[in-house]
């Protein structure tokens, strides 16, 4: 996307227990993560978690930069897996098979 005016971000909303990704784990499961994981001071709420979202697809303050990790409204590196070659590499065929798209 080099030259295109298009930027790209990756962003971590944080840990959102109540978004519903535990649809189909069991009753007990559900009903720790919605009311017993969402009192914890380490989880956010959806509105909270998607601030950085927004704030990326937003902001002026981002204009120019592409290719960065953001959370909590701010650069920062991400994990040390996400700059392993290999790593990315079985992803993407794994991605292709799964999706049975070959680009």
């Amino acid at each position: 996307l080099e030259n295109t005016g298009v930027n790209v971000y990756v962003v971590c909303p944080g840990f959102v227990p109540t978004t519903g990704l535990s649809r189909d784990a069991n009753v007990f499961q559900r009903y720790f993560m919605f009311y017993i994981l969402s009192l914890f001071p380490f989880t956010r709420t959806e509105d909270f978690g998607s601030e950085c979202e927004v704030f990326a697809a937003t902001s002026d303050t981002l204009d120019g930069k592409t290719g960065i990790f953001m959370s909590d409204m701010k650069e920062t590196k991400s994990s040390e897996d996400s700059y392993d070659e290999e790593k990315a590499k079985r992803l993407w065929t794994l991605s292709e098979q799964w999706t049975n798209q070959h680009i």
